[in-house]
């Protein structure tokens, strides 16, 4: 079995999803970008608990439909890389 589609390794990126989700809503503004228009920057923001917390709380309803459906272990990996990106801009900007 690939290493990548263990569920103990979804687990694990999906609770660092939180964990990291947590640490940075410490530090960011309540309002948080997650929209972005080519060149001209945010026009979207958001409150920091649904923007922060959302694409994590999709990968656990992603974890529990794994047992129906295992593709859906591929959205595991597409929503963590979403959310680096969230924390990212969360943080920075």
């Amino acid at each position: 079995m690939n290493i990548l589609f263990h569920r103990k390794t979804q687990l694990g990126v999906t609770v660092l999803s939180f964990a990291a989700a947590v640490v940075v809503c410490m530090f960011c503004p309540m309002q948080i970008p997650i929209h972005f228009v080519l060149g001209q920057g945010p026009d979207l923001l958001v409150n920091k608990f649904l923007g922060l917390f959302i694409l994590p709380v999709v990968m656990t309803v992603c974890l529990l439909s794994r047992a129906f459906y295992y593709r859906v272990g591929w959205a595991v990996y597409l929503f963590a890389a979403l959310q680096i990106f969230v924390l990212y801009q969360a943080a920075v900007l």
